[in-house]
């Protein structure tokens, strides 16, 4: 739940977590004010103007009454880990922004999504993020000494091929 929060907060959301606890790290979000807790216990009346829901709470009870007052309101439902009962899929994501790599199984296996995005995180270094920002703010420059599209390709692969090792 926590990561899927963090992916949600970089879109500027306004977020709710409703649950009678939190983890510490989805406890800081709340204290920083980047999102809101609702501890009550679930009504279907929480639901009143979302747009889509994440449940991670694990309890089909729960899901039921969720997907429930969800379908009422058409409001799109992902339950994290239980494709069958989703509206929509979240693709497992390295965030090395500004470069996104996004993994997909199509929902059928999202452990298998999961374990290739960390295998790809021990592969890619953090340094990419820098190294796609140093590559857009000399774009233009680099566009004014090579006017030719094949020298432009040849430098940025030489570049990123070397700034990647």
């Amino acid at each position: 739940a926590a990561g899927k929060l963090r992916l949600l907060l970089r879109s500027q959301a306004d977020i709710t977590v409703i649950a009678p606890e939190l983890c510490t790290d989805i406890a800081t979000m709340v204290d920083t004010g980047a999102i809101r807790w609702e501890a009550a216990p679930f009504v279907d009346t929480m639901l009143n103007g979302a747009v889509m829901i994440f449940d991670a709470a694990d309890d089909m009870h729960l899901t039921r009454r969720v997907k429930v007052a969800a379908k009422r309101r058409n409001i799109l439902l992902n339950v994290v880990d239980k494709t069958e009962h989703c509206d929509f899929i979240v693709p497992a994501i390295l965030d090395r922004a500004p470069v996104m790599v996004t993994i997909s199984t199509g929902g059928c296996a999202p452990a298998l999504a999961r374990i290739i995005r960390q295998r790809l995180e021990t592969t890619l270094p953090a340094s990419m993020s820098q190294l796609a920002s140093l590559a857009r703010s000399a774009r233009r420059r680099v566009a004014a000494h090579l006017p030719d599209n094949v020298a432009r390709q040849r430098f940025w692969t030489h570049f990123f091929q070397n700034g990647l090792q």
